[in-house]
Formats: structure tokens, C-alpha cells, sequence
């Protein structure tokens, strides 16, 4: 490890990664590259993570929803409601839409997966 401004990193060494056989970017960031196995696939813009079954997408953040901060924000698990993107569209995936409140205001956030 690398000590940091204080804090600890990853070493910045680029190896394959054992199950996928691909090369990885380390990012510098301890647990995502725990998590990744090494860090982000070289080469690649962009990087879907699990499943982008409607279904799925939706308990995911569902589950999100239900962390609690104390920001003023809560989201509205009850109202997440998912639909595909069709495939003529720029992306690809899961539209997820559902409803928050912030410090007393109603908002409609829209993620897409």
C-alpha cells in the first residue's frame, strides 16, 4: 500500500485479473479495487455491473432507498418503478424513476442502469 495525503491507496501496478483474464486500471481506491478484483477493465469507457433485469434493477434500489442519512433527503422506495430503454435510444438498460423528499419538497429523481 501507499500512504497518500494521509490516507491509504492502492499501488499503481496493472495486472490481469485471475477470473475474468483481463487487464485491469487500478483506480487508487483501496476498496473498490478490492471489490473489482484489481480495478476497472482497460480499456473500456464504460461498465455495467449485474443484473439489467427490470426486476432486479428496481429491488436494488429499493434497497438503496432505505439508507438513511442526515442530508434532509428521503427517497421513496415504495415508488420505484423501472422500464426499458428501448433499443433505438442513445443508452441501453433500465429507466428507474421514483420519488423523494428533500427538507420538505417533493422531488422526481431518474437514474438510468
Amino acid at each position: 500500500m501507499i500512504e497518500r495525503d494521509g490516507g491509504m491507496m492502492a499501488p499503481r501496478t496493472s495486472k490481469p485479473a485471475s477470473r475474468q483474464g483481463i487487464s485491469k486500471s487500478p483506480t487508487g481506491i483501496v476498496g473498490l479495487e478490492q471489490i473489482t478484483g484489481g480495478g476497472l477493465p482497460q480499456g473500456r469507457p464504460t461498465l455495467g455491473w449485474g443484473s439489467s433485469a427490470i426486476r432486479e434493477v428496481e429491488e436494488t434500489i429499493r434497497a438503496i432507498c432505505k439508507v438513511e442519512g442526515d442530508d434532509g433527503i428521503l427517497f421513496d422506495g415504495e415508488s420505484v418503478e423501472g422500464t426499458r430503454i428501448k433499443e433505438e435510444d442513445e443508452y441501453k438498460g433500465v429507466r428507474v424513476k421514483f420519488h423523494a423528499v428533500l427538507a420538505g419538497t417533493r422531488t422526481s429523481p431518474r437514474q438510468r442502469y
